[in-house]
């Protein structure tokens, strides 16, 4: 199955753009209709026929809802608590969030310039591999589903995890609205 993008269009595209301050900011990406940054057309295709490996720990979740605590407890109990070794490197380069390539995108800020091409950091890295990614059950390489990997599912409140994405995305992503918008 192939991946693709459709521009969001009419008073939907203005309205977002309005809000990051950014225009074209997202494409909506199928199947799903999943909102995402332009510049995961680069390699959706890619992460959805991305190998996957029986050994890998996948951490799946949406924003904002404990995904980073969960990857550090998953990475410690994976390497026997080695807690000098999980502080020598980044959690990114530990546990890599599969498609923060395309999210950081539209950033503003030298911050990102350090960051390797996430896809590729997945690919290139040795067994077992620990991968956290907020992409929906749809976009998520289909071999996840056939090489059964071990997937955890993190989820949260809805309402915290609205107002922590909220204050999330006006400290990073500038988002301009409110928490109503």
């Amino acid at each position: 199955m192939a991946v693709t993008y459709r521009e969001v269009e009419g008073q939907a595209a203005a309205t977002i753009d309005n809000l990051f301050g950014v225009k074209h900011c997202l494409i909506e990406v199928n199947p799903g209709a999943c909102l995402l940054p332009p510049k995961y057309k680069e390699m959706g295709q890619r992460i959805y026929d991305m190998e996957v490996r029986p050994d890998d720990v996948w951490v799946v979740s949406y924003p904002r809802t404990g995904s980073t605590w969960t990857q550090e407890m998953v990475w410690l109990i994976c390497n026997n608590l080695d807690f000098d070794k999980a502080k020598s490197a980044l959690g990114q380069e530990r546990n890599p969030l599969l498609e923060l390539t395309a999210l950081v995108a539209n950033d503003q800020g030298s911050w990102k310039d350090g960051v390797r091409h996430s896809v590729e950091q997945v690919e290139q890295m040795p067994s077992p591999r620990m991968i956290k990614t907020h992409l929906p059950r749809t976009l998520l390489p289909r071999q996840l589903f056939t090489v059964k990997p071990k997937v955890i599912y993190v989820t949260r409140n809805p309402k915290d995890m609205c107002v922590s994405y909220y204050h999330y995305s006006k400290l990073l992503h500038d988002y301009q609205g409110t928490l109503d918008q």
